[in-house]
């Protein structure tokens, strides 16, 4: 039996997973600074269904040495202990062997700092910072060296607009794609002097891993043609690929709309046409909408793109000066690593992947 044609623009498909789709290529936690366990301290992780993912527990005291990060079930998923005789402190998280054993070489760090920065996280050879939010918002962000936003955390605002006390906030993140999918985040670039054009993208697995790239030159065009170029590149090197179940991610807005309502387009219809016959071939396909700061790889093999030909090129392998990028959005994709030692009045929750 054939696979159902589903084309759902800005919607998940009826077979995936409730747990791993979501409505944007961004996924949310709600964080608890609540512990489930009476009149103890701690914090509590739900996912986007409300379901529980992550406990932490400092049981009796505000300001433990030794923190545990747990699931559901309280088991230890993570130890962190504080180091002493460190001036603005210093914790090292352990994972937890399937015996329940302290591993014995730390998978990260976590620097308290100083000026305004919360602190600094050392994951392997990749180093984020911590930074607070202005005075006027409850929260902080997650960013890389050169200040790109990774994650956000900040008050939980309610779909009424209603803002949620301080010990409910929500974490942000890019999300992978479903089990057994494929996503593709899709960009374009356009030299604002000269008109030129490129597109590139990226296809990643389940697990967030590099499965290829594209970029090439589209010549001289507006910026919403582009986009729509990149979309069409997109389908048609998945297909020739094999990718049968496939969500693509582009940070333009009218993109999404033109797929959901082709005839209100004045631009680029022929093109849309183009697109249109590709969605009804035999596979499964999501469109999603994802904010720029979720498409920075994309957004670098679009602007290499300018560089290329009409003919463009294939990465099989990700370009030595963007290796960093793609481990830092596959850090930023995969739940694991929630660090919560107690400095001064307030906790707070990092999600990261340990990749150890």
């Amino acid at each position: 039996m054939s696979m159902a044609k589903k084309v759902h623009p800005q919607t998940p498909v009826s077979n995936i997973p409730r747990s791993e789709s979501c409505a944007t290529g961004r996924q949310t936690f709600t964080i608890w600074m609540k512990s489930l366990v009476c009149h103890t301290n701690g914090c509590t992780v739900f996912d986007s269904r409300g379901e529980i993912v992550y406990r932490v527990e400092n049981y009796d005291s505000k300001g433990s040495c030794e923190v545990h990060l747990m699931d559901l079930q309280g088991n230890i998923l993570y130890t962190i202990l504080k180091k002493k005789l460190q001036i603005f402190g210093c914790w090292k998280g352990y994972g937890v062997n399937i015996a329940g054993t302290k591993k014995e070489k730390p998978c990260f760090q976590v620097q308290k700092w100083w000026r305004g920065l919360a602190c600094q996280v050392t994951v392997g050879i990749n180093k984020y910072r911590i930074v607070s939010l202005d005075r006027k918002r409850q929260g902080f962000k997650i960013v890389n060296l050169t200040g790109d936003i990774i994650a956000q955390v900040k008050q939980k605002q309610v779909s009424s607009g209603v803002v949620l006390g301080d010990d409910v906030l929500a974490l942000e993140r890019w999300s992978k794609s479903p089990h057994g999918w494929v996503k593709a985040n899709v960009d374009a670039s356009v030299e604002i002097e000269s008109g030129k054009a490129a597109v590139g993208g990226v296809f990643r697995d389940d697990r967030g891993y590099w499965l290829g790239g594209f970029t090439r030159s589209v010549g001289r065009c507006s910026a919403l043609l582009a986009e729509l170029w990149a979309v069409h590149d997109c389908l048609s090197r998945a297909w020739s690929l094999s990718y049968r179940r496939l969500v693509i991610e582009t940070d333009c807005l009218e993109v999404i709309r033109l797929l959901k309502s082709p005839s209100s387009s004045r631009v680029g219809q022929s093109l849309i046409v183009w697109i249109l016959d590709w969605t009804r071939k035999d596979w499964q396909l999501i469109f999603r909408y994802v904010p720029r700061n979720l498409n920075r790889l994309a957004d670098r093999l679009a602007a290499l793109g300018r560089l290329s030909s009409r003919e463009g090129f294939t990465l099989p392998v990700p370009p030595i000066d963007l290796v960093s990028l793609v481990e830092e959005e596959s850090v930023s994709a995969d739940p694991a690593l929630l660090v919560t030692p107690t400095w001064g009045s307030a906790e707070f929750v990092v999600c990261f992947n340990l990749n150890d």
